[in-house]
């Protein structure tokens, strides 16, 4: 690991509590479950699928008046090696959205829909797949099947085993009514099929054959340099693996088997360099290693799981391991939530009576209503914190919130501004540069001293009335009725001077 990624793994990210190696998908990479929003993407990263379908019968006129039509938009992909999470989407769009709006479906048409989306050399990658697949298909499961049946059973076999039960029982050889039961299950398969078709209104009929079918030919050949590939004298032959396997009346008894090949080996490329343990590790991280963030909010948190879960199906299965591979059943999911949020809402679980993961009875719908109780209180709480913090802050600069009416919850603080003074501090008691709530001279104020007025905590001593020098405590102010006093024995000794003409000398 270079000394960059060794830096990045020692921090935290949101919701992750260390960087696993080899995680395919980060928590929070996943921008919402199924197929990701496509508002702020670029025409030129899109592809346009336009759906024509009978599920709802508006949209047309005349003949077309049991259809509707209807386009879908979805991500290319540039490229399959390594990129899972890019391939995963656009499997989720294929099922989520592109199939179920669609009519007369198959596994190929799933097939040829993630061919749709690539571009670049995503296109040839996914080109070598089906060639390869195509040939194990052909190699594994049609010829050894379907061409071999054909060469072992004859015209009269497949024309008996079109038969009720009742006749083949009634055939005169044993040996035909063996190999009629033989064929049988094959010939009511394709019986199922025309019949259900033949139900649905603007659906293709479908035909087989009564007697020897058609072989199947060998499937096309990836074209080499210099030639012009599978040309032949019919000119119908196909370069295309899905269209060489649609061309046959019944190709679509090996179009679900196709698909799986194809999707087994797009798997293989995708997860190439994170191995087939993928899904445990992805598995192993959410439960162990993810830690809830307090910007996440528990709507958000549950919706990133559900991601992951609808994800799992895509990654490659692994062998004696149930999980992977499979959406997540409600025990998993609520120990990756349990785990990662139970540090966060301890206390207000506690509150709820719940101590354990097994409290919640293994029901996930139990867990995520407890768990948005136990936010919803854990909001309260903070909040409230919030708020007396806040008082507390406010009670100690002085400032508080009036009331209704203008008026403040404490009578005897009088915290209003007077008019015309620029906003200026003005004790409404005695008219010094304080507010009345800090003054120590208002008997009805909180910071009252009887009979003297504390050091250096009251703006009195810088008012012009108060700057006298004639203290008799240097340092220390004197009460409104000690000046008043000494101002009339002033007054009273003046007035004694006048009268008798006697020196004055003041105290």
């Amino acid at each position: 690991m270079s000394p960059n990624l060794a830096a990045r793994a020692a921090t935290l990210r949101m919701g992750e509590k260390n960087l696993r190696d080899n995680v395919p998908i980060r928590f929070n990479e996943w921008s919402n479950a199924g197929a990701p929003p496509k508002d702020t993407v670029p025409k030129s990263a899109l592809v346009k699928f336009s759906v024509l379908t009978h599920n709802h019968g508006i949209g047309g006129s005349g003949k077309f008046a049991s259809q509707s039509f209807g386009a879908r938009m979805s991500l290319k992909l540039s490229q399959i090696e390594d990129s899972p999470k890019a391939t995963i989407e656009i499997w989720q769009s294929i099922f989520n959205e592109l199939l179920p709006a669609m009519i007369d479906v198959s596994p190929i048409t799933a097939v040829e829909l993630f061919q749709s989306h690539l571009t670049g050399t995503a296109s040839k990658e996914f080109e070598q797949i089906c060639y390869d697949a195509a040939g194990d298909l052909y190699d594994n499961h049609i010829a050894p099947e379907f061409n071999k049946r054909i060469e072992n059973f004859g015209t009269v076999d497949f024309v008996n085993a079109a038969k009720s039960m009742a006749e083949i029982n009634k055939l005169s050889y044993p040996e035909q009514i063996e190999k009629a039961k033989k064929i049988k299950p094959w010939v009511l398969k394709n019986e199922a099929r025309k019949s259900g078709r033949s139900s649905v209104a603007g659906v293709g009929t479908y035909t087989f054959a009564t007697g020897v079918p058609d072989r199947f030919p060998k499937p096309p050949a990836k074209p080499s340099k210099g030639q012009f590939a599978g040309w032949d004298s019919s000119g119908v032959s196909v370069m295309s693996p899905c269209a060489w396997l649609r061309l046959h009346n019944h190709g679509w008894e090996y179009a679900e088997t196709f698909f799986k090949l194809c999707f087994k080996r797009v798997q293989e490329l995708t997860f190439k360099s994170y191995g087939k343990h993928a899904g445990r590790t992805q598995i192993d991280y959410l439960t162990e290693d993810l830690k809830m963030d307090q910007n996440h909010t528990l709507k958000t948190f549950f919706r990133l799981v559900q991601a992951h879960s609808e994800a799992q199906p895509y990654y490659p299965e692994l062998q004696m391991d149930q999980e992977v591979g499979s959406v997540f059943s409600d025990s998993r999911r609520i120990q990756i939530v349990w785990n990662a949020a139970n540090a966060l809402f301890h206390n207000e679980l506690v509150n709820l009576n719940i101590t354990r993961m097994d409290d919640f009875n293994g029901d996930y719908e139990t867990c995520k209503t407890k768990l948005l109780l136990a936010e919803q209180h854990f909001q309260t709480r903070r909040n409230k914190a919030k708020a007396a913090e806040k008082d507390t802050e406010n009670k100690k600069t002085g400032k508080g919130k009036n009331k209704k009416g203008g008026k403040d919850a404490n009578p005897t603080k009088d915290t209003s501004k007077p008019g015309g003074n620029g906003g200026k501090a003005e004790c409404g008691y005695c008219g010094g540069a304080h507010w009345q709530a800090n003054c120590f001279k208002d008997p009805n104020g909180p910071n009252y001293r009887p009979g003297k007025a504390a050091s250096g905590t009251s703006n009195t001593k810088f008012n012009p009335q108060n700057r006298s020098g004639n203290s008799k405590r240097s340092g220390e102010l004197m009460s409104f009725e000690e000046w008043t006093e000494q101002e009339d024995s002033k007054k009273l000794r003046y007035q004694e001077y006048v009268n008798d003409g006697s020196g004055f000398n003041e105290a």
